[in-house]
């Protein structure tokens, strides 16, 4: 049934829903098996969806938000921080 449905679809819009599919076991999970979700798991299942949103939201404000997210990340690498230990 998944081949049959991607076919009707956009590969962007097949991306995101696969993208999605461990946020959607994280909650079948909870709610048919009972099973509990720790901190780790909510916080995963939040980051899905914030990058999938941010992946899919083409606005000049997600723009910018991403644009200084990647900066901040660059500003990470391990060169600089083994450069701040000495």
């Amino acid at each position: 049934m998944q081949i049959i449905g991607q076919s009707y679809t956009l590969p962007s819009h097949t991306a995101t829903i696969l993208s999605m599919q461990t946020v959607f076991a994280a909650f079948g999970g909870y709610l048919l098996l009972g099973e509990l979700l720790g901190l780790q798991e909510i916080l995963g299942c939040i980051f899905i969806i914030v990058g999938m949103f941010l992946a899919t939201n083409t606005c000049a404000c997600t723009e910018k938000v991403c644009e200084e997210f990647f900066i901040f990340i660059r500003g990470l690498t391990p060169v600089r921080l083994l450069a701040s230990h000495h």
